[in-house]
């Protein structure tokens, strides 16, 4: 109703009864509504549900998680022991050379002392020096060792012919 079409009643009569009205729909909406028991059983079941569900879902879960294998570490313990390979050969590697660098040098001295040149001395040492040019030539370090270890040897029968063959014709 408007106040305009009503003419008996007021503006606060008006208020007043469209308050009453709103009071009243919200009583209606304060009610409990109480399903029937049906409803009920049907929730219970379905929170009974669930429940289970997640329970077997965590067994599952932490099933896999005890079956499972860890990758992870895996590859860190394979990078680990790559890593500590690698470097065992890196270190075993520069050993030999430090060892053979010695031994060369100890050869060298021995051979530093004077006296005539043997046409097999002359041609060890060519071949010495073929082999000092491959040497600085050599891109790996196992390439280098070889030709080391072939140095070394030269250097033994230079050290033989030497020592040992006096009758061999001089130059």
């Amino acid at each position: 109703m408007s106040p305009i079409n009503n003419q008996n009643a007021t503006v606060s009569d008006i208020e007043m009864q469209q308050i009453s009205r709103s009071l009243r729909t919200e009583e209606l909406l304060e009610t409990p509504m109480i399903p029937p028991q049906a409803v009920w059983e049907r929730i219970e079941a379905t929170i009974d549900e669930n429940i289970t569900k997640e329970r077997n879902l965590k067994k599952r879960s932490s099933q896999n998680r005890n079956k499972s294998f860890n990758w992870g570490a895996c590859a860190a313990a394979v990078t680990v022991a790559v890593s500590c390979w690698i470097g065992w050969s890196n270190y075993q590697l520069q050993m030999q050379f430090a060892s053979l660098l010695e031994q060369n040098q100890y050869l060298e001295q021995q051979l530093s002392k004077p006296g005539f040149t043997s046409y097999s001395e002359a041609n060890l040492m060519q071949d010495l020096d073929g082999i000092e040019l491959q040497l600085l030539q050599a891109s790996s370090k196992e390439e280098r060792l070889a030709l080391l270890k072939q140095r070394r040897k030269n250097i033994e029968k230079l050290i033989d012919i030497q020592k040992g063959k006096p009758q061999e014709f001089y130059l």
